[in-house]
C-alpha cells in the first residue's frame, strides 16, 4: 500500500486519493482511489517494474492486486484472504 499511496502523490495530479477498507465474505478488500490523470493499465504492465512489483508482493502474502484506471483517476485494490481464526 505504501507504494501505491506514494505513486497516487507524486505521480497522478490528484486533489484527492481516498482509502478504505471492507469485508466481503472471507475477504478483506483495502481500496485506493485518486481524481488524477490515471494512466494505461495495459502499457504499464509491459513497460513498467513498478505495478509487477505490487502484484508479486500481493501475491506472496496470497492477495490479489487490482487496477482500474481511466482517463480521469485510478482505483487499486488489494484483495486479501480473510483467516479464520482472525474473526472475533
Amino acid at each position: 500500500l505504501q507504494e501505491i499511496l506514494g505513486n497516487a502523490v507524486k505521480h497522478s495530479g490528484a486533489n484527492a486519493v481516498t482509502l478504505t477498507t471492507r469485508q466481503v465474505g472471507d475477504q478483506v478488500i483495502v481500496a485506493v482511489e485518486d481524481d488524477g490523470r490515471g494512466f494505461d493499465v495495459a502499457a504499464e504492465r509491459s513497460e513498467g517494474r513498478g505495478l509487477a512489483n505490487v502484484r508479486r508482493r500481493a501475491q506472496s502474502i496470497g492477495a490479489q492486486a487490482l487496477w482500474h484506471a481511466a482517463a480521469q483517476g485510478t482505483h487499486f485494490e488489494l484483495v486479501l484472504p480473510l483467516q479464520p481464526d482472525a474473526i472475533n
